[in-house]
């Protein structure tokens, strides 16, 4: 020890590993980012590209009173979340990793121009939705005679205030550029090949004991 006291101690970042970039890998990545900031060193392993299946193909409907009890819960959590993400991941707030958020800055002059770049940068967007009734003939004219066989009565299922879409593919891959995760593609068959044979040599260790 020294007259100027302990030496600060020196330590290297945590680094952690993810198994695959979908939906649930990146927003690992994101919020281990956001929690730990810079003492937190990820790698996503995926076999193809980010949001490559079903995680980018998904539907990215949002409602948060159409479930109840413990899962009407989690829906209405779910629906702020993604508002309040929608909002992180355009203005640049949250995660401390892959800033590249320029282009997507929000503007001062009106929420309209926030929302558009909302929906450019993760295809997030408020909307209304109803139900149309079968049979009633009022699509016939206008090339929409689907809609027209849904079922039930013309009846509104929601507002802006809890009803919305996001963009499953932009948003998988918004979360990762925020990370500020490695990517290492291609690379999944060969991990989990390397975790089996370590699991398959643990197991000869410990039946040989």
């Amino acid at each position: 020890m020294s007259a100027r006291g302990p030496a600060p101690v020196v330590t290297e970042p945590r680094r952690v590993v993810i198994a695959g970039g979908g939906i649930i890998g990146a927003a690992t990545a994101y919020y281990l980012r956001k929690k730990g900031g810079n003492d937190v060193d990820v790698t996503i392993l995926e076999q193809e590209g980010i949001a490559c299946h079903s995680s980018g193909k998904a539907a990215g409907f949002l409602a948060s009173d159409w479930n109840y009890g413990a899962v009407g819960e989690l829906s209405e959590l779910s629906f702020k979340l993604h508002q309040e993400l929608s909002e992180e991941l355009l203005s640049g707030a949250g995660a401390a990793g892959g800033m590249n958020a320029a282009a997507a800055e929000p503007k001062n002059d009106g929420d309209a121009k926030n929302s558009i770049a909302a929906e450019d940068v993760i295809g997030y967007r408020k909307m209304t939705c109803i139900g149309i009734g079968a049979g009633t003939g009022m699509h016939a004219d206008d090339g929409r005679k689907w809609l027209d066989r849904i079922g039930g009565e013309s009846r509104d299922m929601g507002s802006e205030q809890t009803v919305a879409q996001v963009h499953p593919r932009k948003l998988t891959e918004r979360l990762v550029e925020k990370s500020g995760a490695k990517v290492v593609a291609r690379a999944y068959n060969m991990a989990l090949h390397a975790f089996r044979v370590a699991s398959w040599c643990r197991f000869q260790k410990w039946r040989n004991m």
